[in-house]
C-alpha cells in the first residue's frame, strides 16, 4: 500500500428527484416575502427575479422525477496532478471559523469555531475526477446490510450538505445586495444615512414603455473613487493590516471569499447556534460583521442548521462555493453586460424602428415554432422511409389476399388489411399523393372485389405493392419576413454583425453560450436587441410602443443610424465610461443626435469601474475584476435588459444550487470518518493501520496509514486503482 499524505477526496453523488423538492419549496416562498428593512428592500425586486427562472426549470425537473425510484449512488474518484498553489493563509486567530484551507487539503478551520490551521497552500494539486458505481468498488466481503447502511449515511450527509450550501447561497445573495447598495462604503466617503438609488428611466429613452414590468428604481451606489486602488493593494496577502481602515479594506477585498463565507456560516448556519452556545465573540472583521448585522434585520429564523460532526466536510464545500463565486465575478459577466447594455441603449435611441421590428419578428418566429411543435405533438407522423416500407408491406399483403379463393376468410383478411391501411394514414408524412390512369383502374378493380366480399374499401391509391408520391415543397417560413424589406435598410441590417455572448436564461449555469443582442438571425426569442425590419408584422402583443409620438414622427422622417456606426458608438461609449486617459481613436463624422445619444448613455458612468493606468507603460488596462466594483453595474444592467424584454441576456449574480438534485459530497479521510465512522449511534466502527479502533478525528490524520485504512474498510483499493488507471489517472494516497 503506498504511503504519504492523503490529499484525495471521494465524492459521493446521488441523483435524487422526487424527494428533493423539500429542499426549496418552503424557502422559495420565504424569498418572495422579505421585509423591506433598510436597504434589503432591493431584495424584493431583484433576488426573486434572479431565482425564479432557475426555480421554474428545476420545478419541472422535480415534477418529472416524482414517483421515480432512487438511482444508484455513484462515487467520483478524484486523482491528483500538477496544479497551482492554493490559498492557505486563512485568518483563524479569532476562533470564529475563518480558517483557510491547509496545504495538504485537510487543514483550515472547521467552520464552527475551531479556526486556524491554515497552511501556505504551496503543495496543493489539481484534482481530476472519474466516476464509478459503489457496487464496482465495494469490498467483495462487505455484506449487503453494511452496503445499504453506507448508502443511507451517504444520503443523509448529502441532504445536510445540500441544505448548508443552499442557505449559504441565499446569505451570499443578501450580502451581495447589501454591498451593491453602498452600505459598506463609509470608509471611502460614501454617505450611509441616505439611501442611494438609481432610476433606470434615466438611461432609457424618454417615453420608453417597459416591455416587462420591473421596478425602475433600484438601490445601488456609485463606485467610490478610491476603492479600486485600495482593493488592489489589499488583495496582495502580504499587505499588513495595521489600523481600522486597513481592516475594512482587507474585509472588502475578501468579500464572499472562503473566509467570509465561513464567517457567515458561523453566524447563521453553524450547529452551535442550535445548541445554544450563542454567536461567536467579537472579531476583527468590521465589514463582514456589519454585513451579518444587516442580514440579521431580515427573516433569518427558518435557516436550516448544518449537521453536527461534519465540520471538515462543510469546510470543503464552502471552499468550492467560494471558488465558484470568484470564477463567476472574475469572468465575462461585466464585459458582456456592458456591451449588451450600451448596444441596447444606443439602438433604442438611434434605430428604434429596427429594434422594435426585430422584437416583433423574433416573437412571431417563436410563436410559429411553438405552433409547429404543437402540431407535431398532436399528429403522429412517421418518417417517410418507414411509412413507405409499411405502405409497401400492406400493398403486397393486399395483393396476396386478392389471389386467395373467394371465401369468408378472404373477406376477413382483406378487411384487416384495409383497417391497417386506414390506420397508416394517420401516420402519413407531409406528402401529397398523385394518381395515374392505371392506378385508377386498379382502384376500381379492388373496389369491386371488396364489394363482392362484403368489405368496405378505404379510398386509398395502391398498385401491385408500389405507391407513387410527390413531395410537397413547403415555403421557407423562416425567411418570409426577410422578403420585401426596404432597400435602404438592407445594408444597415447586414452591418449588424454577430456579437458573441452568453444569455443567462435556463442554462444553469455558469455561463451558457447564447447569441449576443445584435445577432441578425431568426433563431427564436433568445436574441439581443435590434435588427432589421420584419415585413408585414405589427407590434408584439402585450407590448406598448417603445417611443413617444414625437420620436416616432422624427424616425419616419430621418434615416436611422446604421448598425456599423452604432457599433462604433458603442466602442466610443466604452472609452468615455471606462478610460481614464484621453481616447485617441477616430471615427467618421457624428451627427448631433448621435452625439446626444452617446452623452445620455454615458450617464451610467458613475456606476462602472474605471480602467487602471499601468505606471510602467502609462497605458490603461482593464479594471480590477472584483465583486465590489462590478456589483452595482450588474444590478443596473440586469434591470435594464429585463425592462427592454431581453431577460435571456441577464447574468446570474451568484452560483445557483439546483433544488432537483442533491449536492455532491466531498469526502477526504477526515470526511469519511465524520460521515461514516463518527462516535455517534448508527455509524461504523473502523480500525486503523495498527488494528486499533479509530475513536477520534485526530487518530485519522496523525498516522498516514490510517488515512488509507479508513478507505480500505469499505472499498477494494485494487478496483479503485484499476478504474483510475483506465482513465489515465493515479489514485494518490
Amino acid at each position: 500500500m503506498p504511503r504519504g499524505v492523503m490529499t484525495t477526496a471521494l465524492r459521493l453523488m446521488q441523483q435524487q428527484h422526487g424527494e428533493s423538492a423539500r429542499l426549496t419549496s418552503d424557502r422559495f416562498q420565504r424569498l418572495l416575502h422579505w421585509p423591506a428593512a433598510q436597504n434589503i428592500q432591493k431584495w424584493n425586486s431583484i433576488w426573486p427575479l434572479e431565482f425564479e427562472r432557475a426555480w421554474k426549470k428545476t420545478r419541472v425537473e422535480v415534477e418529472k422525477g416524482k414517483g421515480k425510484s432512487t438511482t444508484g449512488t455513484t462515487i467520483a474518484i478524484p486523482t491528483k496532478g500538477p496544479g497551482s498553489g492554493g490559498d492557505g493563509d486563512g485568518d483563524g486567530s479569532d476562533g470564529d471559523g475563518d480558517g483557510g484551507g491547509g496545504g495538504d487539503g485537510d487543514g483550515g478551520g472547521d467552520g464552527d469555531g475551531d479556526g486556524g490551521g491554515g497552511g501556505d497552500g504551496a503543495g496543493r494539486q489539481e484534482i481530476r475526477v472519474c466516476t464509478a458505481r459503489p457496487e464496482q468498488i465495494f469490498r467483495s466481503d462487505l455484506s449487503q446490510e453494511h452496503r445499504n447502511e453506507f448508502l443511507r449515511l451517504a444520503r443523509q450527509a448529502q441532504e445536510g450538505i445540500t441544505d448548508v450550501i443552499f442557505e449559504l447561497a441565499t446569505l451570499s445573495y443578501k450580502a451581495l445586495l447589501i454591498l451593491a447598495g453602498g452600505d459598506l462604503f463609509e470608509t471611502w466617503g460614501q454617505a450611509t444615512m441616505v439611501l442611494e438609488v438609481f432610476d433606470i428611466r434615466r438611461a432609457l429613452p424618454a417615453g420608453f414603455v417597459f416591455r416587462v414590468e420591473v421596478n425602475p428604481i433600484i438601490s445601488v451606489a456609485r463606485v467610490p473613487n478610491g476603492l479600486q486602488p485600495d482593493l488592489e493593494t489589499f488583495l496582495d496577502r502580504t499587505t499588513p493590516v495595521t489600523d481600522a481602515r486597513s481592516r475594512r479594506c482587507k474585509d472588502l477585498a475578501g468579500f464572499l471569499s472562503q473566509g467570509h463565507l465561513q464567517h457567515l456560516y458561523s453566524r447563521f448556519v453553524s450547529p452551535r447556534l442550535v445548541n445554544d452556545t450563542g454567536l461567536p465573540a467579537a472579531d476583527n472583521h468590521p465589514i463582514w460583521r456589519a454585513t451579518a448585522d444587516l442580514i440579521r434585520t431580515t427573516d433569518t429564523t427558518h435557516i436550516t442548521a448544518a449537521p453536527e460532526g461534519m465540520s471538515a466536510t462543510v469546510t470543503e464545500h464552502i471552499r468550492e462555493y467560494a471558488t465558484a463565486v470568484s470564477n463567476l465575478w472574475e469572468g465575462a459577466i461585466f464585459d458582456k453586460l456592458l456591451g449588451y447594455v450600451l448596444l441596447l441603449l444606443l439602438r433604442l435611441r438611434l434605430a428604434p424602428r429596427r429594434e422594435q421590428q426585430h422584437k416583433d419578428r423574433v416573437k412571431a418566429i417563436a410563436q410559429r415554432k411553438k405552433e409547429d411543435a404543437e402540431k407535431k405533438r398532436n399528429k403522429k407522423v412517421m418518417s417517410k422511409g418507414k411509412w413507405n416500407r409499411e405502405w409497401l408491406k400492406l400493398c403486397n399483403e393486399l395483393a396476396d389476399v386478392r389471389e386467395m379463393p373467394d371465401t369468408p376468410a378472404r373477406a376477413r383478411r382483406m378487411q384487416a388489411v384495409y383497417r391497417a391501411i386506414d390506420n397508416l394514414q394517420t401516420h402519413e408524412p407531409q406528402t401529397t399523393r398523385t394518381t395515374l390512369p392505371n392506378l385508377q383502374q386498379q382502384l376500381a378493380q379492388l373496389t369491386a372485389a371488396a364489394d363482392a366480399s362484403g368489405t368496405a374499401m378505404i379510398g386509398v391509391v395502391m398498385t401491385g405493392g408500389t405507391s407513387v408520391q410527390q413531395e410537397e415543397i413547403e415555403p421557407a417560413d423562416a425567411h418570409d419576413d426577410l422578403e420585401g424589406e426596404d432597400e435602404d435598410d438592407e445594408d444597415e441590417d447586414e452591418e449588424d454583425g454577430a456579437m458573441d455572448g452568453n444569455g443567462d436564461g435556463d442554462n444553469d449555469g455558469q455561463d451558457g453560450g447564447g447569441q449576443g443582442p445584435s445577432q441578425e438571425s431568426a433563431q427564436g426569442p433568445a436574441q439581443g436587441p435590434a435588427q432589421g425590419p420584419a415585413q408585414g408584422q405589427g407590434p408584439a402583443q402585450g407590448q406598448g410602443p417603445t417611443q413617444g409620438p414625437a420620436q416616432a414622427q422624427a424616425g419616419a422622417q430621418t434615416k436611422e443610424t446604421s448598425g456599423r456606426k452604432i457599433k462604433a458608438l458603442v466602442a466610443i461609449s466604452k472609452k468615455l465610461i471606462q478610460e481614464p486617459l484621453p481616447a485617441n481613436g477616430q471615427i467618421a463624422p457624428i451627427d448631433d443626435h448621435e452625439c446626444q445619444a452617446v452623452v445620455d448613455v454615458v450617464n451610467i458612468s458613475p456606476y462602472v469601474p474605471k480602467r487602471r493606468v499601468d505606471p510602467q507603460t502609462n497605458r490603461s488596462k482593464a479594471s480590477l475584476p472584483h465583486i465590489a466594483l462590478r456589483a452595482p453595474f450588474v444590478l443596473i444592467a440586469n434591470t435594464i435588459l429585463r425592462a427592454a424584454g431581453y431577460s435571456d441576456f441577464t447574468r446570474r449574480m451568484m452560483p445557483q444550487i439546483a433544488p432537483s438534485s442533491l449536492h455532491a459530497i466531498a469526502l477526504g479521510a477526515v470526511g469519511m470518518y465524520d460521515v461514516f465512522c463518527a462516535e455517534t449511534p448508527g455509524h461504523f466502527d473502523v480500525k486503523g493501520a495498527d488494528r486499533m479502533a479509530l475513536r477520534q478525528r485526530p487518530h485519522v490524520t496523525s498516522v498516514p496509514d490510517n488515512r488509507a485504512a479508513i478507505f480500505e474498510q469499505f472499498f477494494d483499493m485494487r478496483k479503485v486503482n484499476d478504474i483510475c488507471r483506465n482513465h489515465g489517472l493515479v489514485f494518490n494516497m
